[in-house]
């Protein structure tokens, strides 16, 4: 996966101080490695343990929190017997514990006075402390601890926000950290006085030990992610009651970006930060999406309220996140019996207690898709096709298609979609950013409740998706199997809502679907609506269109611009995950958005006057795909 390109520094023993340029691209699939082990001094004994960041590191003292912090060497399990040996790493750890991924959180109220007591146990590394500082700041305040000694930091904890404290072995950027060092984070979290703390936080890692990918072909990177120090299935699992309010605290100390997205619900996101300053929204800006870009060094905040009962999830979208195989060391099958068996890493699971509605027997809208692999292909990937058959639409249009044609409901109309599997892979649907019952949902073994989930498609057989969608908007359909390579292949495709009484016309929509494998090569990633240069399209000027722009990609950022000549033209934003964008965001702009895996834009569109303009979609400023479009 890669989401910009970026100078890598190189990871030997120990890294140079100037870093070599390379690009860093994480891959979907990854063959079974042997233990890693970095060393510092002698081996370690000490376990690090996961921080779930529920007690506040330190003691309070005549308005001051003291807090201990040392860095030592230990041994790490995220996924614990699930990998035959530990990671061998630094980790932080509070006084004479152990030590703990994430490192001990720092949370305090504004206004009170922090001295962290600060010791590098390591015997031959020196460590660059960051973040330790108050906040909001525009620079960076560091700290160089040399092996085996000792410093003393004191500050004032500044205004109320989400932040984060780092270290790395030399000056690398946090863009560019994602070594050995890569664990050395802790959370840092200033509350308002006037309440007490009700959230949860939580911190993501993410360890690459092998970026460098100047090789024909390509060698598989090799990394594990994580969520407070676990990797599903072993992160924390949550149960809510419906109509609890829940607040939660995202950190992102890696060198990925993370779109993080809620199945089933939508969030409310609250404040966007770094390490350095947190942006708290008024209620007029704050923001209601089911999938949240988190930039490398990023922070957020969300509220959400389940409604519906049965087990859901949040996760990274991107795939070599989430899938089994992609984490290093991972290649065994899982035990009998554990829930989403080809998937790993950067998940939480939701179980919200409650009985399930029962679906409507009858449908306004029966549709069936038809799931095939496309012949003449000459790959040793399956590749996809889907076959939509929709009884308002004439027999032409229900014809294979890649990446799969649009399906549009209605709002408030019940809905069933049989989903018939005629490809020689297993496989599953998930009706992203749709409200529907859990059992419908698309996780196999997970979606649905206990003692009753949702199976995965197998090849010849069939599942019947119900749902009655209550919102319009753009959303998405597609393949969540993990473990395969399907959304990569194509298997996806527009699931749009209309309001009821509105006609879906094909002449006043411009529907742009970003994909791509993780793994072509590196300036080969992104397509757009299943290929590199579709063919031109024709508008008219002075017409007014619906730009419909969805990113379901297996795990790249897409820079999206319509430009005439070097220019973007102008568009007004609508919609983002199918709920308007606030007021003061609704006004005309230039046609560029930054698209992340799983995320959907609407935007208002008048071409104004005859010409050729240009559809690019870029990773990192390399250019990935384009169109013509021909306003006449």
């Amino acid at each position: 996966m890669r989401s910009e390109s970026r100078p890598t520094p190189p990871l030997p023993a120990a890294r140079a101080p100037t870093p070599v340029v390379r690009r860093t691209l994480l891959l979907g699939s990854l063959a079974l490695l042997p233990l890693v082990v970095g060393r510092s001094g002698p081996p370690a004994t000490v376990t690090i343990l996961p921080n779930d960041n529920v007690r506040p590191a330190g003691r309070y003292s005549k308005g001051t929190q003291v807090i201990d912090l040392r860095i030592r060497m230990g041994s790490w399990s995220p996924d614990r017997d699930r990998r035959p040996e530990p990671f061998i790493l630094p980790a932080f750890a509070e006084g004479t514990g152990a030590p703990t991924i994430p490192g001990p959180m720092i949370r305090v109220p504004t206004g009170t006075r922090v001295h962290v007591r600060l010791r590098n146990e390591l015997t031959d590394r020196s460590v660059l402390l960051h973040g330790l500082q108050a906040h909001p700041a525009t620079a960076e305040d560091t700290i160089w601890i040399a092996p085996g000694a000792s410093r003393d930091v004191d500050f004032n904890a500044g205004a109320p926000g989400t932040y984060f404290y780092w270290a790395a072995f030399d000056t690398t950027t946090i863009d560019n950290r994602a070594g050995l060092d890569a664990m050395l984070n802790g959370a840092l979290i200033v509350d308002s006085p006037e309440r007490a703390p009700t959230d949860r936080v939580f911190v993501i890692g993410l360890m690459d030990l092998d970026p460098d990918l100047i090789h024909s072909p390509p060698r598989p990177e090799r990394f594990t992610v994580s969520i407070n120090g676990r990797s599903w299935p072993y992160t924390e699992r949550f149960q809510f009651a419906m109509g609890d309010t829940v607040r939660w605290r995202w950190i992102n100390p890696t060198s990925n970006p993370h779109p993080m997205h809620l199945h089933g619900f939508y969030f409310d996101v609250h404040s966007r930060g770094t390490a350095l300053a947190d942006t708290l929204y008024s209620s007029q800006d704050t923001r209601k999406v089911v999938t949240e870009r988190m930039d490398f060094g990023g922070t957020f905040t969300m509220t959400w309220v389940p409604e519906r009962p049965g087990n859901w999830a949040m996760h990274c979208h991107i795939r070599a996140h989430t899938a089994l195989d992609s984490t290093l060391g991972m290649k065994a099958p899982p035990r009998r019996g554990w829930p989403t068996g080809d998937m790993s890493g950067i998940i939480l699971g939701i179980q919200v207690r409650g009985t399930p509605a029962e679906a409507p027997a009858v449908a306004a809208h029966a549709l069936r898709l038809v799931l095939r692999e496309r012949p003449g292909i000459k790959s040793d990937r399956l590749s996809t096709a889907a076959r939509l058959s929709d009884p308002r639409w004439p027999a032409d249009r229900a014809m294979p298609l890649y990446p799969g044609p649009p399906m549009v409901l209605t709002r408030g109309e019940p809905a069933s979609i049989t989903v018939v599997n005629q490809m020689s892979d297993t496989s599953i649907l998930h009706w992203h950013g749709i409200e529907l019952e859990s059992y419908y949902d698309g996780i196999a073994g997970w979606s649905g409740t206990p003692g009753h989930t949702a199976p995965a498609i197998a090849p010849g057989d069939s599942f019947v998706a119900r749902m009655t969608p209550p919102r319009a908007g753009t959303f998405i359909y597609h393949s969540h199997m993990q473990q395969t390579d399907q959304v990569g292949d194509g298997l996806y495709g527009p699931l749009i809502v209309l309001e009821p009484g509105e006609r879906f016309d094909p002449s006043r929509e411009l529907i742009w679907v970003i994909g791509g494998r993780d793994l072509i090569n590196l300036d080969d990633l992104l397509v757009l609506n299943g290929v590199h240069a579709p063919p031109p399209i024709e508008v008219k000027a002075g017409e007014r269109y619906r730009v419909r722009i969805i990113n379901i990609a297996e795990g790249n950022t897409g820079d999206f611009a319509l430009l005439d000549g070097d220019k973007p033209v102008e568009w007004r934003p609508t919609n983002k995950d199918g709920v308007p964008v606030p007021a003061r965001l609704a006004v005309g702009g230039p046609a560029t958005v930054r698209t992340s895996v799983g995320e959907t834009f609407d935007f208002d569109f008048v071409p104004q006057e005859s010409g050729d303009l240009r559809v690019e979609i870029r990773n990192g400023g390399d250019l990935q795909a384009s169109q013509v479009v021909r306003v006449r």
